[in-house]
């Protein structure tokens, strides 16, 4: 459910600016270079962020589906929220 809510809330933030995918993009370029890094997921969100369109982007990333689950453990958004964002979601659960 923390997964889906960072990702709630990442999603809202690439529909005001689609430009945003570019950091996503950018982590996975970094990531794979290092060819260490859950290869497979990287390239699966790879092909994702090139193929889809924004609007079924966010669809994925508000899913409750298994699939999109799965994705989210290997998500390359990270650094569109600040550690102070991330912990506010996270204290809301356990409030």
């Amino acid at each position: 459910e923390v997964s889906l809510a960072y990702h709630t809330e990442i999603a809202r933030r690439i529909e005001l600016d689609p430009a945003l995918v570019k950091v996503a993009i950018a982590n996975l370029d970094r990531w794979l270079e290092r060819k260490g890094y859950e290869e497979q997921g990287c390239v699966e969100w790879r092909r994702i962020l090139s193929e889809l369109n924004t609007a079924d982007l966010v669809s994925i990333l508000r899913s409750r589906s298994e699939e999109s689950k799965r994705l989210r453990q290997s998500t390359p958004f990270t650094g569109i929220l600040t550690q102070g964002e991330r912990r506010a979601i996270l204290e809301s659960f356990l409030a």
